[in-house]
Formats: C-alpha cells, structure tokens, sequence
C-alpha cells in the first residue's frame, strides 16, 4: 500500500515574535495527527457495508482532509522557502476550506437531526462533484459550487473576522496593488526611484500567514465530529432502510 508523504514542518523564525513559536508547534503537531488520520483507502466493509450514504460522506471528508494537509505542507515550503506571495496564496485556501468542511458539519448535524437522508444524500452528491466548469453545470445544474464568499460568510458567524481577513489575503492573492506594486517594492518620495525586494512587510505578511494556519486546529475538530457523524449516519440509514447482511 501506498505510503503517503508527510507534510513539511512550518519553521519558527524571526518574521514572527517569540510569543509564537507556541503557536508553530502547536500547528506542526496538529498537522501530524491530521497527516497520520488520513485514509489511504475507504472500502466497502463495516458501516459502510450497512449504508452508502456513510460511505459518501467519509469519501468526501477524507477528500478534505487530504486537502487541508496539502495546503498546510505548501504553505510550510513556502514560508521555509521565504516565498512570500505563495504563502498568502496557499493559506488563503486554507480558508476556503475549513469554511468547506464546517458548512458540511452543520449540514450533516442538521438533517440528522430531522432524518432528511433525501436532503443530505443531495448535499453529498453535490458537493463531492461541485464544479464551475460552465459547460458541465448547464448539463448538471445540482453540482454548481456555492459561492465562496457565502461559505465563508457562514463560518464568520462562527470565528468572527474570518471573512475580513480573507478579503485582506485575497487582495495579495489577485493582481492587485497589494499583490505586486506593494508587496515587492518600495519608493523613494524625493528621487521617485523604486526599488524591488523579495517581500516588504515580512512581519504583517507572516503574521496573516500563521492567522490562515491556525485554523487547522478548528480543522481537526471539525473532521472528529465528521468522524463521529459519519456512523451515526450509517446507524440512522441502516435503521431506515436496513441493508441486506
């Protein structure tokens, strides 16, 4: 079987202030379980075997999960590599993401607790196939992807600052000002010369950076109550709709 790769450590160094370094192992910590729970494969056997709908949900959590980790490793080369501008771009997906996974908690929570298996199996079907390929979605209209401001908005109810704090990286991430012009370079106001380096604001840009990666903590608790959800689910469809043994 496979062995999957381990994410990269994120390294303490003086773009952040020694109050941190807590904070950056506690991070690499949590990356590690979250790399070490990961699934190499899913079969159709235990709960699974009792209800697909189950099956669907750990396919597409585990999917998150892998992605999370991913993101976390490019963020950590990137920030060990001093590559400014692919931090931002990795930790702002990192965003996305756990807006993804906690949209998909409550979700769940919500039409277990009323028994809509109808409306959670569309849910999953949805999100696990969700595209804005346009010519895809004019065939299949049920896998358009939500809007991810509105995700996000959700989970700004919930870690409030979270939006206006995407809505800061995304001006790095685009062809804005803040992701060229005043990021690289700085100008003299009296010669009118310009001067480029590798980041300007090294300190305000990690600390954005360290803001986006401590939400795998929040991550990590997220996908133990998916976990936990995930045979609640197959107890419930199986109760419902028992499977032939």
């Amino acid at each position: 079987m496979a062995k999957l790769k381990e994410p990269a450590r994120f390294i303490w160094d003086d773009r952040l202030s020694p109050e941190d370094k807590g904070t950056v192992d506690d991070i690499n910590r949590i990356l590690s379980r979250l790399s070490d729970s990961r699934a190499i494969e899913i079969n159709i056997a235990g709960p699974f075997l009792r209800s697909k709908m189950a099956w669907k949900l750990a396919v597409y959590s585990q999917g998150l999960q892998h992605r999370i980790v991913h993101l976390a490793d490019a963020v950590a080369i990137c920030w060990n590599n001093k590559s400014a501008l692919g931090t931002f771009l990795a930790g702002r997906a990192i965003i996305e993401t756990v807006a993804t996974i906690s949209l998909l908690k409550d979700r769940t929570v919500t039409h277990l607790a009323t028994k809509d298996l109808a409306a959670l199996n569309e849910i999953l079907a949805s999100s696990t196939f969700a595209t804005r390929d346009r010519v895809l979605v004019i065939e299949y209209p049920e896998i358009a992807a939500q809007n991810v401001m509105t995700v996000i908005g959700k989970l700004d109810r919930i870690i409030p600052g979270v939006l206006a704090h995407f809505e800061r990286m995304s001006e790095r991430c685009h062809p804005n000002a803040s992701g060229h012009t005043r990021m690289f370079s700085r100008r003299d106001k009296i010669t009118h010369t310009t001067t480029y380096v590798d980041e300007v604001d090294s300190e305000g840009n990690a600390q954005s950076v360290l803001a986006s990666l401590m939400l795998v903590q929040f991550a990590e608790a997220l996908f133990s109550e998916l976990g936990k959800l995930t045979l609640d689910l197959a107890k419930l469809q199986h109760e419902m709709n028992p499977a032939t043994e």
